[in-house]
């Protein structure tokens, strides 16, 4: 009875306290926007202090939400997915090989996947977290971190 009642201390313990040195963690919510305007489709990044990278995907209003950021300093970088240009293969029935170059031919159909033309570019400065000028202090269980980028 006595090495059970021990266990259970030793379990609720850990339980409660966590385990050995581990720092506390919160969870960060916010909106982001680019020149007012909801900034959606972009992954915003969080590099915490303790080396650690949490991703979201921004909503159509602009929000994300981030779980498990350790307490300290927090930098961030936000990136926006750039349209692709599919290569499409060009056959060449005289050699009968293929080619993996764009197509010359103007009169030819764009590929059906082509994502839409964005309606602005992110600068780039904002995908890269040491350089991009964002960062904030972790410091609460339910944190909010805002930005709205020029």
């Amino acid at each position: 009875m006595n090495r059970l009642c021990t266990l259970l201390l030793i379990v609720l313990a850990t339980t409660f306290t966590g385990c050995g040195g581990d720092k506390p963690r919160g969870t960060v919510h916010g909106t982001l926007k680019y020149q007012g305007k909801p900034l959606s489709g972009c992954t915003i990044i969080l590099m915490a202090s303790d080396n650690q990278t949490h991703r979201a995907e921004t909503t159509k209003d602009g929000t994300y939400t981030l779980t498990g950021v350790v307490y300290g300093p927090v930098k961030v970088s936000i990136q926006q997915e750039v349209a692709r240009v599919p290569i499409r293969p060009q056959f060449d029935a005289r050699s009968g090989k293929g080619n993996m170059s764009e197509s010359k031919d103007a009169s030819a159909p764009p590929p059906p996947n082509v994502a839409p033309k964005l309606a602005f570019t992110l600068p780039a400065l904002y995908a890269d977290p040491t350089n991009s000028g964002l960062s904030f202090e972790m410091n609460s269980p339910d944190q909010e971190w805002n930005a709205d980028l020029k």
